[in-house]
């Protein structure tokens, strides 16, 4: 098992978690939410370049993985999105109006 790296940012009408997952295409991982954990599951298969290469080192992790992720009271949970872009899975979670500045609940 392993994890791929994470950035977390806020902006002011998002929350944006960024995971790093080269090698991954968005067939290879699953992003779901429960109550309020956000979770991130997939996996790396290894592949041999062809059928006599003989491996002598590799430094890359291979397995599934998965990560989990508490969502904030403030989170639209319903309005989650995510895109996979070069290896990068970008998922954003929005606030509620009531919390971007400048802005009320109607």
């Amino acid at each position: 098992a392993w994890a791929p790296p994470a950035e977390i940012y806020e902006t002011q009408d998002a929350y944006i978690i960024n995971l790093v997952l080269p090698g991954l295409s968005q067939e290879d991982v699953k992003v779901t939410q429960t109550n309020s954990i956000l979770t991130v599951r997939g996996a790396r298969r290894f592949k041999k370049a062809n059928e006599e290469a003989i491996y002598h080192s590799s430094e890359r992790n291979y397995g599934t993985f998965e990560r989990l992720f508490p969502l904030p009271g403030n989170a639209l949970a319903e309005r989650i999105k995510s895109k996979f872009t070069n290896g990068i899975l970008q998922i954003n979670i929005p606030k509620t109006k009531a919390d971007l500045p400048g802005r009320s609940e109607d």
